[in-house]
């Protein structure tokens, strides 16, 4: 969620920086999202698959899918906003963060306790040795 509120006050800040700052600021915003991105995929698709049942893991990471989808397809709607008051799409976007991060609390209440805390993997066993004593031949 901070993540994610970093990035909304990085698009936002466009509006405030000067004409001649608005590039750098643009190039600063899109290495704080992908930065941000990199950090999170990862770890997001992680979590869909240690939450999910064994049997109905393709089920989950189906439905996990739809939380880039739905708003992938929301999104030029929110946009289409701009023109009706410039904050329209912001105050959008803003509840919308509210409402997803009361829902990640409540959601990870439910989640398996090793998806949200796993071990950390133990290392791969070593291989038995031949035993290299060498019998002297009589």
């Amino acid at each position: 969620m901070i993540t994610a509120g970093m990035a909304c006050a990085a698009s936002l800040a466009a509006v405030a920086v000067p004409a001649g700052w608005r590039a750098a600021e643009l190039v600063a915003a899109i290495v704080l999202m992908a930065g941000a991105g990199l950090l999170f995929s990862s770890r997001a698709n992680a979590l869909a698959e240690a939450a999910a049942p064994a049997a109905l893991r393709g089920r989950y990471l189906a439905a996990f899918q739809y939380a880039y989808t739905v708003p992938g397809v929301i999104a030029p709607a929110v946009v289409a906003l701009y023109p009706v008051a410039v904050w329209l799409p912001w105050l959008i976007v803003a509840a919308s963060a509210v409402l997803a991060g009361l829902a990640l609390r409540v959601i990870a209440g439910h989640l398996p306790a090793a998806a949200l805390r796993p071990t950390a993997a133990a290392p791969p066993a070593e291989p038995p040795r031949a035993s290299h004593v060498q019998t002297a031949d009589r």
